[in-house]
């Protein structure tokens, strides 16, 4: 069983917490980000990357949840992919939508052949000084090999319900 981390198709999930990962080790800025580049395996290419049309022309939510290029880009300047990231003002915002288009996504045949096993990624980050950061991750946290710890799952539960009911309700003060 896996439980997503963030509120975003299964198979982003590791894409996600990488491109985190890399903005978190390197104080990447966005608005720096020359393009983003991601190896992954054949069922997320088909589905988010590009596959089964492209994943570029992101206008609402639905073909929003489903695009790489978005939920890593909102990921990099939002630092979350949770509910106001899907708001239509959100979704057209000029700097997602740019940096949306410097996000490329292929199929690497020997991450394919590690899923369902894992769910493999490779991504490099290329700044518009030239410089470039790169990360490989096998799996994510909710991924069943790396299940998410009680405390992540409570505090997704928090984030995304503490604006429609009062703590004490969710069991805290």
């Amino acid at each position: 069983m896996s439980i997503k981390k963030d509120i975003a198709e299964v198979h982003s999930q590791t894409a996600i917490e990488g491109v985190s990962g890399l903005q978190e080790d390197h104080g990447i800025e966005p608005g720096e980000v020359e393009a983003i580049e991601v190896e992954t395996y054949e069922r997320v290419n088909f589905i988010m990357g590009g596959g089964a049309g492209d994943k570029h022309d992101v206008r609402t939510r639905e073909p929003a949840d489903h695009s790489l290029p978005y939920v890593l880009s909102v990921v990099l300047l939002d630092g979350q992919v949770i509910p106001p990231q899907y708001e239509m003002a959100r979704i057209l915002a000029d700097d997602v939508q740019g940096l949306l288009l410097r996000v490329k996504i292929s199929c690497a045949p020997d991450l394919t052949a590690r899923y369902p096993g894992e769910s493999p990624v490779r991504i490099k980050i290329t700044m518009k000084d030239s410089a470039a950061y790169t990360k490989e991750k096998s799996s994510c946290e909710g991924f069943p090999a790396t299940p998410m710890s009680w405390e992540s799952v409570r505090a997704k539960f928090d984030t995304l319900c503490e604006v429609h009911t009062r703590a004490g309700l969710r069991g805290t003060r």
